[in-house]
Order: structure tokens, then sequence, then C-alpha cells
């Protein structure tokens, strides 16, 4: 199946893809130290290293900042 033609088909049933795909990132990121996330998934060492800082960033801090708003 055409990429462009699944993203049309779950925006059409609700699915937000990038959405989705951020949040399944943001879990392995999570997970796995930077070097293993970069070479699992092929990203270059600063993008997974990007990815582990903000999925870090769901922590205490995160928790805070919400109570703030």
């Amino acid at each position: 199946m055409d990429p462009s033609s699944l993203s049309r088909r779950l925006r059409a049933i609700g699915v937000q893809p990038r959405q989705a795909r951020n949040a399944s990132l943001m879990d392995v990121a999570s997970e796995l130290p930077a070097y293993v996330f970069s070479r699992l998934l092929g990203y270059c060492q600063k993008t997974a290293d990007n990815w582990n800082t903000e999925a870090s960033g769901f922590g205490p801090d995160y928790a805070a900042d919400l109570t703030r708003r």
C-alpha cells in the first residue's frame, strides 16, 4: 500500500499518523539508550540524542510543568 493512501485512510477514521509515529518513537527513545536507538532505527546519533532528551522530558519536570499551566 502506498504510504500517502495509508495516511489518507487513517485520517479518515480519525487517526493522526504523525502523532502516532511520534508517540511510538518517544516510547522507544525513553526505553533505549540513544546509541541503540540510532542503530536500530537508522537515525544519526544527534537525532537519537534529541529524541532521547525529549523522551526524558516526560518525567517529574514535565508533570510539574503541567500543574503550572
